[in-house]
């Protein structure tokens, strides 16, 4: 058995650890600085699944989706702290937006999927939580 053989390769080992990190952020009760080191992660990981696939697969743009709308609710003064101006909620928002639509597009079927997953009850429930 040859232990350096991958199961994954390309695009999904990135988008495997974005959503690794993602969904770790996704149960966080309080936003502390280690979960904008997890941010990052899960931001870095999608950018790099998006840019593996040659932005053709539904699911790297639907996850670096996610990492934007998350953005877009995070904490100003931990963006702050990374150097993002103030005010890219709504460029955040947007992008989230494009990349959702994108993913549509390539996969019109996703719209007809449930959206009662585990992980998107939590995403959901962290989003409303950083928008008060």
């Amino acid at each position: 058995m040859k232990l350096e053989k991958q199961l994954f390769s390309g695009f999904e080992t990135c988008l495997c650890f974005s959503i690794r990190h993602f969904r770790e952020l996704t149960q966080a009760k309080d936003i502390l600085p280690i979960h904008t080191t997890l941010l990052g992660k899960a931001f870095n990981w999608a950018a790099l699944a998006v840019e593996s696939s040659g932005g053709t697969n539904a699911s790297c743009l639907s996850q670096l989706a996610h990492c934007f709308r998350l953005l877009s609710v995070w904490p100003k003064l931990k963006l702050q702290s990374l150097g993002i101006e103030e005010e890219k909620e709504h460029e955040f928002r947007q992008r989230s937006e494009l990349l959702f639509d994108l993913a549509s597009d390539l996969e019109p079927q996703r719209q007809e999927q449930k959206k009662d997953d585990p992980w998107r009850l939590r995403e959901r429930l962290l989003l409303a939580r950083m928008a008060d």
